[in-house]
C-alpha cells in the first residue's frame, strides 16, 4: 500500500493558503514591458520611462571617420583635451548632478555616461557643457607632444600601422588654433542626447548659440611622427571599402545583416587554412559613421581568395537565418539597449526602428545582399594596401 504524496494535514493547509497565493500572483502579474523610445522632433533627444530609482543619461558626441593619420592624430588630440576638462569639472559636475560622466569612444562617437538620482535641469546640463567647452588650462603644446608619441607607439603595430594608411598625397602640413577649434567642436547644436529613468518628460538641450569673438591664440602644427614600416613574420593585406550613408531602418538592416553574413565566408576559409596548416587570420573593421560608414578587413596570410569577386559570390549563399540571429541576439541584450538607441541617435532614426529591425531583416533576400556589397565593393573608392612578410 502506497502512502500518500501530502498528509491530510499538509492538504488543509495547501488548500486555506492556495487562493491567498493565487491572487497575490495575479495581482503581481507578468514583468510589464518596457515603455517604448520617443525623440523630439528634431530627433536630437531619445528618452523612455523606465522603472527605475535613477536616471542613465548619454551625451552623444557624433565622430566622423578620420581618413588621414593628421585626422586621426587631431581626433586623439581633442579627445584627450575633453578627458582633462572633464577631471578638471569634476567638482562642478558632482555639486550639480551628484556624479561625474565617464567618456566613452565609440565608431562614430563619443559617449558621456552618467546615472544620477536626479533628472538634471536643462540649465544645469548647459552649464555643464559650456564649461567643457573652455580649455584655458590646457597646455596644448604638451598635449601636442603627448598623443603624438602615443599614436606614435600605436602605429607602431603591423595591423595598426596598415590601418592608419591612405591612398592619398602626402599631406600638406596642418595648423590651426586649438583652443578656437575644440570651442567649435564641442558647440551646442553637436550634441545628442539618450536618457532612460523614471521621468516622462525628455530633457532639453540647449539650441544653437553664437560664438563669442575670439582672439588669435597659438598655432599647432599637426604632424603625426613619422612610422617606419614595421616587420611582420605573416603577410597582411588591408581590403577598405565604403559604407553608404544610414537614412532608413531598411538600410539599418542591410548593413548589420551584412556585417554578420561577411564573416561567415571568412571564417570557412580560415578554418580551411587551420585544417591545411596554412597560417592566416581576419579583422573586420565594420564602422558606420557619418556621413558615411568604412570597412577595413586585413587579412593575414598568402594565398586568400580575390576578394572583390569572391565575397559577392559567397552572399549569395550565406546562411542568412544564422547572421539574422546573431544580429537579433545582440539587439535583446538588456545591458546594450540604450548603446542601440545611441546608434539610432546617430543616424537620427525614427525611435521605433529597433521594433521595426526584426521584420526589415527578415525582408532581404541573399541575392539582395550579394548586390549591395557588390556596390559598395565596386565603389571608386575601394582600395587595398599590403604589408609584405619581413624575410
Amino acid at each position: 500500500m502506497t502512502r500518500p504524496f501530502l498528509s491530510r494535514r499538509q492538504l488543509s493547509l495547501l488548500i486555506l493558503f492556495l487562493p491567498g497565493l493565487i491572487l497575490l500572483l495575479t495581482l503581481i502579474g507578468p514583468e510589464p514591458a518596457p515603455a517604448p523610445w520617443q525623440a523630439s522632433p528634431d530627433q536630437r533627444v531619445y528618452w523612455q520611462s523606465q522603472n527605475r530609482a535613477d536616471y542613465r543619461l548619454h551625451l552623444l558626441l557624433p565622430q566622423p571617420q578620420a581618413h588621414s593619420a593628421t585626422e586621426q592624430l587631431q581626433q586623439r588630440l581633442f579627445m584627450t583635451a575633453l578627458q582633462q576638462q572633464l577631471s578638471r569639472t569634476a567638482p562642478l559636475w558632482h555639486a550639480l548632478l551628484g556624479a561625474q560622466p565617464q567618456l566613452r569612444s565609440r565608431p562614430g562617437l563619443l559617449v558621456l555616461e552618467l546615472q544620477s538620482d536626479d533628472l538634471p535641469a536643462a540649465d544645469q546640463l548647459a552649464r555643464l557643457l559650456t564649461e567643457l567647452r573652455q580649455p584655458a588650462e590646457l597646455d596644448w603644446h604638451a598635449l601636442l607632444q603627448r598623443v603624438q608619441a602615443e599614436q606614435y607607439l600605436h602605429r607602431q603595430q603591423p595591423e595598426h600601422w596598415l590601418l592608419s594608411q591612405f591612398p592619398t598625397a602626402a599631406e600638406p602640413l596642418q595648423s590651426l588654433d586649438p583652443a578656437d577649434t575644440y570651442y567649435h567642436w564641442l558647440a551646442p547644436e553637436h550634441w545628442q542626447l539618450t536618457l532612460s529613468g523614471p521621468a516622462s518628460q525628455p530633457l532639453r538641450l540647449a539650441a544653437t548659440e553664437n560664438a563669442p569673438p575670439h582672439l588669435p591664440g597659438t598655432l599647432l602644427s599637426l604632424k603625426p611622427l613619422p612610422v617606419p614600416e614595421p616587420s611582420t613574420a605573416t603577410s597582411l593585406q588591408l581590403h577598405r571599402w565604403p559604407l553608404p550613408r544610414i537614412e532608413s531602418v531598411s538600410q539599418l538592416a542591410l548593413s548589420l545583416l551584412a556585417r554578420e553574413a561577411v564573416q561567415q565566408p571568412l571564417s570557412a576559409a580560415l578554418a580551411q587554412r587551420r585544417q591545411a596548416q596554412h597560417s592566416g587570420g581576419f579583422s573586420l573593421h565594420w564602422v558606420a559613421t557619418l556621413p558615411r560608414g568604412l570597412v577595413s578587413l586585413v587579412l593575414q596570410g598568402d594565398d586568400w581568395p580575390e576578394l572583390r569577386t569572391w565575397l559577392p559570390t559567397q552572399l549569395a549563399t550565406a546562411d542568412l537565418t544564422t547572421a539574422r540571429h546573431a544580429v537579433l541576439a545582440q539587439l535583446q541584450r538588456p545591458d546594450q539597449q540604450q548603446a542601440w538607441i545611441d546608434l539610432l541617435a546617430l543616424h537620427q532614426l525614427p525611435a521605433d526602428s529597433l521594433a521595426q529591425l526584426p521584420a526589415a531583416l527578415g525582408a532581404i533576400d541573399a541575392d539582395a545582399l550579394k548586390r549591395w556589397l557588390q556596390a559598395q565593393l565596386e565603389s571608386d573608392y575601394y582600395h587595398t594596401l599590403s604589408l609584405p612578410a619581413s624575410p
